[in-house]
């Protein structure tokens, strides 16, 4: 299908709706329509504007996945939950260890500076500045939760920095003070020619006293089973089976306390664990995908170990016209990681990345983040569907992360020396430092500071025509400072920089929505969404060539935030007595001051700078359908076409230079088209409700004119591999009883293993890396409701 007939189709549909029959529709549990939690009337409830409303009545484009949706689709961690999601594209783009992720939203995306997408828990944002060469955002694993929402579209007014392409929240199920209720869940699965899977959890709930005093507890443990064999590339003996295994730990404690009616006080606890034994990448000359066999031929593994605590305190007072509501946070996260640089040591050093025998260089990485948030809110009390509804509120955050690297490599010198003939000291102007280290990073500061006020009138001029106005002010500051040495820095002599940066900006959005009738609608929005800029430390002395070509002299200390601007038209719309719901929308983002990452790939460093601007044009579109009883169909697509709209170089004297940065008509990174079809047959066997339902993903494959293939850029690389497209297919079958729900799930049916990514150390160097999907994994769950 071409661009322009998917467009046409979507801004037909999203025309149509005065057409509609207004009819209540009947909650469905699916990703199309989004359930959660269920109004009285049967609508789907949300809160993606910061209260309870119908996913039918927001004007944003919404994936919202609820408890029973979410397992039936076996999505257990954010990659899963990425394939439900169409217009998300998730990534592990670091294929030496497991701990770098990108997560983009419309296109919107970046793998440098503060995050381009939003992930909140419940109220509190979680995502990570990138700092150095590890760390990436910690996403929650999907055990005991309410309800995820994928918002797409900047949401810089009431989400604040970083919403830029969108905001996903995990948000977490309240105790309960008049109901009891408890949910667990078993799995067991094998993968093919991998290890064995599984996992187990439980969580009650309840009141302690009745309407006054209730609790929340939960905890579970997932084992993913390791496909991907540590191997020694010479002889091909195995030192590690099944090396990419991972495990992962979640507790969490939560109480409400009502010592009044008006009065509602609810602390809680979030607790995480996750220890990955080795990286999913394994070495391409080593491996036959086509038969189950992938192989790493790395020195030693690459472990990750990411914990994180989140306490939070919620308070909520009943004012009578008014709600009140404070949200207070603090996260702790701590990560350490070890990433082999041995072949990348050897690579950039020798130009050779086949290590000699006994040769290891552990990077060792931690990474500590810790930031405290305070959001206070007032918002109007009345029914949905009064004229006047409104928020307000402030928000202030303190943020600090802390990165320590250091890259051990005592093999090194001999090694240079015997390739080359040359005094290893001499070259690099000095020897190993700290005994046995080529990189020493101790440490790399950020501290950002963020004071926001905010506030949303939404305003029935007529019974059917309604706007929508919000702005968001903020003061950021941020400050950053650096200090490096070693052979790679050139110096054994500490190499310290620092950098601060500020700005003031200003989020609006403005939204027109026309109600046809209670189930129909059509909007119109503009919004606005920002992250805040940052600081480069200063690059080492090996760069100079580099910097040379691009002609300059050092690199910039600072960059400044970039924003983007959203126009999107969409449509919400129920056919046929409820059995049929299209929600739709077109959009174009204006994506200015872009935060850009310039590589300078002889020294293998990189620095960040704003640098041109990009137009971002696509649209969205969630169909559910009800053809028979006990048949629910399900279909999304999302299509994405980002790219460049001018070329900018590094300085404006490298215009005189032969590279740019990025040439006008480059494409951002990321698939451009995105598709998930479902289908769900509920039945009856034995007096058992039954089900049988199988999921579709398709992914086409990245665009080839990105600046990575484009020989006048200067990340050219002639090796570049850009995504493939792709189809997934899973299939579950399963029973239901007096709670227990028993089920047989194939995920990955067709055992599809194509390459999702294919790096190597440097433009020179003939060793490739890549990662796949999960091979194919049969199993059985275990649930019970209560």
């Amino acid at each position: 299908m071409s661009k322009s007939k998917f467009l046409s189709i979507l801004l037909a549909t999203t025309m149509g709706g005065s057409a509609a029959i207004a009819q209540s529709v009947p909650a469905q549990d699916s990703g199309a329509s989004g359930a959660a939690e269920t109004a009285p009337s049967g609508e789907i409830v949300v809160t993606a504007q910061r209260r309870s409303e119908s996913v039918q009545q927001v004007p944003i484009s919404i994936t919202a996945l609820g408890r029973e949706s979410l397992d039936s689709r076996g999505v257990r961690n954010m990659q899963d939950l990425s394939r439900f999601a169409p217009g998300v594209n998730f990534s592990a783009y670091n294929t030496r260890s497991s701990s770098n992720t990108d997560i983009a939203i419309r296109g919107v995306s970046s793998t440098s500076g503060a995050g381009t997408t939003g992930v909140y828990i419940d109220d509190t944002p979680i995502q990570i500045r990138s700092l150095g060469y590890s760390g990436g955002n910690a996403y929650p694993q999907i055990f005991d939760l309410e309800r995820v929402e994928v918002l797409r579209g900047p949401q810089g007014t009431l989400f604040g920095a970083g919403s830029e392409g969108g905001t996903i929240r995990f948000i977490l199920p309240q105790p309960s003070m008049d109901k009891f209720s408890a949910y667990a869940r078993g799995e067991i699965a094998t993968t093919k020619a991998g290890g064995l899977s599984y996992e187990e959890g439980l969580s009650l709930g309840g009141p302690l006293v009745t309407d006054k005093i209730g609790f929340r507890v939960s905890i579970s443990h997932r084992r993913d089973g390791g496909y991907v064999d540590r191997v020694n590339y010479r002889t091909g003996a195995v030192q590690d089976k099944n090396a990419n295994r991972s495990d992962v730990i979640v507790a969490r404690a939560a109480l409400t306390f009502k010592p009044t009616d008006s009065l509602t006080i609810t602390p809680a606890v979030f607790f995480q664990k996750t220890v990955k034994n080795d990286g999913d990448a394994y070495w391409v000359q080593l491996s036959d995908p086509a038969v189950g066999r992938f192989n790493s031929g790395n020195a030693i593994a690459s472990p990750n170990r990411d914990r994180f605590t989140l306490p939070s305190l919620k308070i909520e007072a009943d004012l009578g016209s008014v709600t009140a509501i404070s949200s207070t946070a603090y996260l702790d996260r701590q990560q350490r990681a070890t990433s082999d640089y041995t072949s990348l040591d050897s690579a950039l050093f020798v130009g050779n990345p086949y290590y000699p025998d006994g040769a290891v260089s552990p990077s060792d990485y931690v990474n500590t983040q810790k930031s405290f948030t305070q959001e206070v809110r007032l918002q109007s009390n009345g029914p949905a569907d009064s004229r006047l509804t409104w928020v307000i509120g402030g928000f202030y955050q303190h943020s600090k992360q802390i990165a320590y690297q250091n890259v051990p490599a005592a093999f090194l010198p001999s090694f240079f020396e015997a390739q080359t003939g040359l005094n290893f000291a001499s070259i690099f102007g000095t020897g190993l430092v700290n005994g046995d280290s080529i990189y020493v990073q101790d440490p790399y500061q950020a501290i950002d500071k963020q004071l926001a006020a905010f506030g949303q009138v939404d305003f029935k001029v007529t019974p059917k025509l309604k706007i929508v106005a919000g702005l968001r002010w903020a003061h950021t500051e941020f400050n950053g400072t650096s200090t490096k040495y070693g052979p790679v820095v050139g110096s054994a002599m500490p190499l310290t920089s620092s950098g601060a940066i500020s700005g003031n900006p200003f989020t609006p959005k403005f939204s027109l929505v026309y109600n046809f009738d209670r189930e129909n609608n059509v909007y119109l929005t503009a919004s606005k969404g920002f992250r805040i800029g940052g600081y480069n430390p200063r690059v080492p002395n090996t760069c100079r060539s580099d910097l040379a070509s691009l002609g300059l002299d050092t690199n910039p200390v600072t960059f400044e935030s970039d924003s983007v601007w959203n126009y999107e038209l969409g449509a919400k719309n129920t056919f046929a007595g409820g059995r049929l719901r299209v929600n739709s929308s077109v959009y174009q983002i204006d994506w200015k001051n872009i935060q850009q990452t310039v590589l300078l790939p002889a020294c293998a460093d990189n620095f960040v700078a704003n640098l041109g601007s990009a137009r971002i044009r696509g649209g969205d579109i969630q169909i559910e359908a009800r053809p028979v009883d006990h048949l629910v169909l399900s279909l999304a697509a999302a299509y994405t076409h980002a790219e460049f709209r001018n070329t900018v170089y590094a300085s404006a004297a490298g215009a005189n230079q032969a590279l740019a940065v990025s040439s006008a008509g480059d494409r951002l990174p990321g698939s451009p088209w995105q598709v998930t079809a479902s289908g769900q047959y509920d039945f009856e066997v034995a007096g058992a409700q039954s089900y049988a339902r199988i999921d579709y993903q398709y992914q086409s494959g990245d665009p080839r004119n990105v600046a990575g293939n484009n020989p006048q850029d200067v990340s050219y690389d002639p090796a570049y591999y850009g995504l493939p497209e792709y189809h997934l297919a899973n299939v579950r079958l399963g029973t239901r009883l007096s709670g227990i729900d028993v089920s047989v799930f194939a995920n990955n049916v067709f055992n599809n293993n194509k390459a999702l990514s294919l790096a190597h150390e440097s433009r020179t160097s003939s060793l490739f890396r890549s990662v796949t999907f999960r091979p194919r994994t049969i199993g059985l769950t275990l649930s019970y409701r209560y």
